[in-house]
């Protein structure tokens, strides 16, 4: 309610409604494309573990909810990059992919399927093709098998399209 930005035990969060962040990103990624990169991985595309109700956003909103701040923003920036060119990609958290209750971050795996080119999911070689069945039920458009890509350290997944997680050290 007094402007700044709401904090919690995660860490600092931006109003997914506000404009001059919304076009901040969208410029960043076009910057990337510009420079030849081919894809944008957004990360932390999520809501706060907490009560909309209780936050102020920077549009008014009779209905706020953490699935429309969250979906309402990776529309905005997808369709603002759809001429560039770039591979839009987002991370979506276990939760949201295995659909846990009380998931409060936002994301919604179906309308993600729809959104983004790619979603990336942070997973164990033994844990992904158990969030790969979840979500291919979803994909409507392209091969679950290149539009969802597990990310993992250690072992590899049994498929195609994966990133190895590096350990420090």
């Amino acid at each position: 309610s007094d402007g700044s930005n709401y904090a919690d035990g995660v860490g600092s969060w931006l109003d997914p409604y506000n404009a001059e962040f919304r076009d901040y990103i969208v410029a960043l990624a076009k910057e990337l494309a510009d420079m030849g990169f081919d894809e944008v991985l957004l990360t932390q595309v999520c809501h706060p573990d907490t009560d909309p109700s209780t936050l102020a956003y920077s549009a008014s909103s009779t209905n706020a909810s953490a699935s429309s701040a969250v979906t309402g923003f990776a529309l905005y920036v997808t369709r603002a990059l759809k001429s560039s060119g770039l591979v839009v990609s987002v991370v979506g958290t276990r939760d949201a992919i295995a659909q846990k209750e009380g998931n409060l971050n936002g994301q919604n795996k179906a309308l993600f399927r729809k959104i983004f080119d790619r979603v990336y999911c942070f997973t164990s070689a033994s844990e992904y093709k158990t969030y790969m069945d979840d979500c291919g039920k979803l994909v409507t458009v392209g091969d679950i098998n290149t539009r969802f890509v597990p990310v993992c350290s250690g072992d590899l997944p049994d498929t195609q399209c994966w990133v190895l997680q590096g350990s420090a050290g």
